[in-house]
């Protein structure tokens, strides 16, 4: 044992010399190593240490430095922690302040489980802390047992923001990780009664029953039976969101039941939030998923319905029509029923097409030059006669139109036109009256104007309910048995898309058996300087099928299906050209290569078929080394109708698309096109 003695006079005073060597003695048998600290000027100077530390901790100096060997040379890296804070000086004066004797147990790796000791000793004349003894000392068995139960413990409760140690038997309880504001608030005599203030503290009603279940001590030791750690999440009445958790500490050797616990309470919000927004998500994720399902069983129930009716009256029709063969005007009738059936079928096909188109962002408008005031006319005209029956007064108002003439896609606008007047002639009863007008406002953007089509009836009305509703796809309303509400539900949703499209809107007023009026706003370009006015039909642009000969000309139709290559014949035929048939494409490519140059005046070709399909067929034809292969006219004749599949058709070496059900009007004057 090293002695180094203080010979400061403030020393001597207090003992003599050989006293104060013997005290010293004494104290190494418990402590291996001890200081005299002087908390005002911050020195120290060691007293006394075991040979095994003496090179490791200086003599004198800072306080500071002394704390550094100690952290450095003394202390496991678990325990520096807690060894810093227990050696702050202005925590130390605080403390020894209040009490004349403080420790605390660390862990040291080299020499075991230690102890350190801070002492009072002299105070100075303001009774403020002035020179303290520090002493360490190695731990015995028990303390290093519960220096460890206490490190487990701070370890496990220091991943809660504060926490409680309970006993069970006579409810006392005291903090571990206390929480000023928490603790004063719910304090009580007993932990009974703290738990009763911390049902009442600041959590939201709807959560209050729950926590009260949760912390009832009565029913702990029964609900703790089988196993250790219990929680319970709770929303705060601001918001925020804890989740309170108990912790076996100590159960009973004979009956297992529980004898004390720890109460602790985390602040969880952010991941509360984390998993409301997850869970939240699911959900949206789910109801998605059903809207989506429902919708599709109800469009596969509509599809059904509404295929079967105009299928029902071709298919009977045909059979009508067998059973009077020899009756051309019974026959006449029924093919002529056929082939209103068969644009039904037709028309819900379109629905469904454009409905796809526009869900999938493909549907685009194509400007050409059209008399809005001669479209609308011909659109009345034409539901007008397929309502003769009905008498209806129907008023067209052009009033305050100042331009006619617009550039615009005349195929959508008539849809919109065509559906609206539908819409009212179909939901108006005999005799009623359905008033039109058309006008136009100049907009801001030059070359531009806003269109305003409104159509009013006194018809049978809507309900408020299915006027919130009746934009939405396969939505119909069924509200009297004299109307028949043909159709799946898809034109109104189709309308209101397509006037989105045209940069409008579309509103509606209704009250049920009154009557209903919709208006329907569409920005159109203008078309200069009355451009539809000045143009007028030539011969060449005549549609018909009936005074075409084109007698010498010789086309290739491409064509797997039977029938289909019947009706194309048909009109090739009519129309005097000779037709070669190929029933696929590989077939049409070794036909063309064979022929002679310009023998085909054009190529109609299927799309879909087998060996090889259309498109492939196409740039075969095309890459072939002779004049003609560059130039021929092939037109795709196809059920594949999506501008997607134009696009396909373009960049495959097709000059035109033709989309099935073929229009007779339509191909002839595809064919006059390529062929005069």
């Amino acid at each position: 044992m090293s002695l180094f003695l203080n010979q400061k006079k403030s020393i001597q005073e207090m003992i003599e010399k050989e006293d104060f060597e013997n005290i010293v003695s004494g104290l190494s048998k418990i402590f291996f190593l001890f200081y005299i600290f002087d908390l005002e000027s911050e020195n120290f100077r060691r007293l006394a240490a075991e040979d095994f530390v003496e090179n490791d901790v200086p003599c004198e100096g800072k306080i500071q430095d002394a704390v550094d060997s100690i952290l450095n040379g003394l202390t496991a890296s678990v325990s520096k922690n807690d060894v810093r804070e227990f050696l702050d000086l202005s925590t130390l004066k605080e403390r020894l302040d209040k009490e004349e004797f403080i420790s605390c147990d660390f862990d040291s790796n080299q020499f075991g489980f230690l102890r350190m000791n801070m002492i009072l000793v002299q105070r100075n004349e303001k009774a403020c802390p002035k020179r303290a003894v520090f002493a360490v000392q190695k731990n015995d068995s028990t303390s290093q047992n519960v220096f460890a139960r206490n490190t487990i413990i701070n370890s496990f409760t220091s991943l809660y923001d504060y926490s409680y140690y309970v006993d069970l038997k006579d409810y006392s309880y005291a903090a571990i990780i206390p929480n000023e504001y928490f603790d004063e608030h719910i304090k009580g005599e007993t932990a009974r009664e703290c738990f009763e203030n911390f049902s009442n503290f600041r959590i939201d009603p709807g959560f209050s029953v729950q926590v009260k279940r949760f912390i009832n001590l009565n029913t702990i030791s029964e609900r703790m039976k089988n196993c250790n750690v219990i929680s319970c999440e709770y929303r705060k009445i601001n918001g925020h969101w804890n989740k309170c958790t108990f912790i076996a500490v100590k159960r009973n050797a004979s009956t297992g039941n529980i004898e004390s616990v720890i109460f602790a309470i985390k602040k969880i919000n952010s991941e509360k939030e984390k998993e409301l927004r997850t869970q939240h998500a699911l959900q949206d994720a789910f109801a998605e998923a059903t809207m989506a399902n429902d919708v599709k069983k109800k469009f596969l129930s509509a599809m059904s319905h509404d295929i079967r009716i105009p299928m029902n009256g071709i298919m009977g029709m045909t059979e009508v029509a067998k059973l009077y063969i020899d009756n051309k005007e019974k026959v006449k009738d029924c093919l002529t029923k056929i082939s209103d059936a068969s644009k039904q079928l037709m028309n819900i096909v379109n629905e469904v097409i454009d409905m796809s188109r526009i869900e999938n962002g493909e549907y685009t408008l194509i400007e050409n030059e059209i008399d809005i005031e001669n479209l609308v006319s011909e659109c009345v005209e034409k539901v007008k006669h397929d309502f003769s029956d009905k008498n209806h007064l129907i008023s067209i108002s052009f009033q305050g139109l100042k331009h006619r003439d617009v550039l615009a896609d005349g195929e959508r606008l008539k849809k919109v036109f065509l559906n609206l007047i539908d819409n009212a002639v179909r939901f108006t009863p005999a005799g009623g009256s359905i008033n039109i007008s058309l006008k136009d406002n100049e907009r801001s953007d030059p070359g531009y104007s806003t269109f305003e089509f409104v159509i009013e009836d006194n018809g049978i009305g809507m309900t408020e309910d299915f006027q919130r509703h009746m934009f939405e796809p396969f939505t119909r309303e069924q509200i009297s048995t004299e109307v028949s509400n043909d159709g799946m539900g898809l034109g109104l949703s189709i309308v209101k898309n397509l006037v989105h499209l045209m940069d409008g809107n579309i509103f509606v007023k209704s009250r049920l058996n009154e009557g209903t009026t919709i208006t329907a706003t569409m920005g159109l370009k203008v078309a200069k300087l009355n451009a539809l006015k000045a143009k007028s039909k030539t011969p060449a642009e005549n549609t018909g099928i009936e005074d075409v000969d084109l007698s010498g000309k010789r086309v290739l139709l491409v064509e797997d299906n039977r029938i289909n290559a019947e009706i194309a014949m048909e009109l090739f035929n009519s129309l005097n050209l000779e037709t070669d048939y190929a029933q696929n494409g590989l077939e049409a490519v070794r036909m063309f290569e064979n022929s002679e140059r310009n023998y085909y005046s054009a190529i109609f070709m299927d799309i879909q078929m087998p060996l090889m399909d259309g498109y492939q067929a196409t740039k075969e034809i095309r890459m072939l080394n002779r004049p003609d292969a560059a130039t021929v006219p092939i037109i795709a004749m196809t059920a594949n109708t999506f501008s997607s599949d134009v696009d396909v058709c373009r960049v495959a070496g097709m000059n035109e698309h033709v989309a099935k059900p073929i229009d007779f009007v339509k191909l002839n004057g595809v064919v006059r096109k390529f062929l005069l």
